[in-house]
């Protein structure tokens, strides 16, 4: 049985070994790395010494200036030469008001406090993580999970998407088409959450914007 202490052991001993295959000198990866994940050099000194381990969105984003997989980074076999991404992407990860803002003319540059994600799916349009928050779709989908969403998709009977109604943040829920169009010829529309405690949203009485379609779940334990 794994203790905690071993897991960390193991972790700091695939990071060296990542480290060693992107060439990163012993002295100074410590700062390059607190500048990519925009943590302080302490933080990852700590996971180099087997004290601590990252934050799941910073193994993401750890993984991707590596070179390995966040799976081979989190769980591999620190004997094993760790796997190469090819034909990786990065998207930012956001928060729920800052998606809320998203526009065709937004420009996450000028938002604060976001991060770069990377992921082997390439988007139609902007794409973006979003950490879903709160229960209104479990069991699917818990607290602190991720989800890629591409604004270029228009979504179908099924998908999920993230939309922002009068609250002004994102939320994410499952897209059904009421089979009525609008004044404009548009799909009347309901976002049903798949916890049955939550209520659903509809678009024939609320002003509701779907800002993309979620093509990547990530879920951890």
């Amino acid at each position: 049985m794994l203790t905690e202490e071993k897991i960390r052991q193991d972790f700091a001993a695939r990071l060296d070994l990542a480290c060693k295959q992107k060439g990163l000198p012993e002295k100074g990866r410590g700062v390059q790395i607190a500048n990519i994940v925009k943590v302080t050099t302490k933080a990852v000194s700590k996971w180099f010494n087997a004290e601590t381990m990252p934050s799941t969105s910073n193994i993401y984003t750890l993984a991707h200036f590596l070179g390995v997989t966040p799976e081979w980074l989190t769980y591999g076999d620190k004997n094993v030469v760790p796997t190469s991404i090819e034909n990786t992407f990065s998207y930012p990860l956001i928060s729920a008001v800052q998606a809320g803002l998203f526009t065709e003319i937004f420009d996450l540059e000028d938002s604060e406090g976001y991060k770069e994600v990377g992921s082997e799916k390439e988007t139609v349009g902007e794409g973006f993580f979003l950490r879903i928050s709160g229960m209104s779709m479990e069991p699917k989908f818990s607290e602190g999970d991720l989800v890629l969403v591409d604004t270029g998709l228009k979504p179908h009977p099924g998908d999920y998407v993230v939309a922002v109604n009068g609250t002004g943040e994102a939320t994410l829920k499952r897209y059904r088409e009421l089979g009525e169009l609008s004044v404009s010829g548009t799909p009347h529309f309901e976002l049903v959450p798949l916890n049955s405690d939550y209520p659903t949203l509809s678009s024939k009485h609320q002003d509701i914007r779907i800002i993309g379609v979620a093509i990547e779940h990530r879920s951890y334990l």
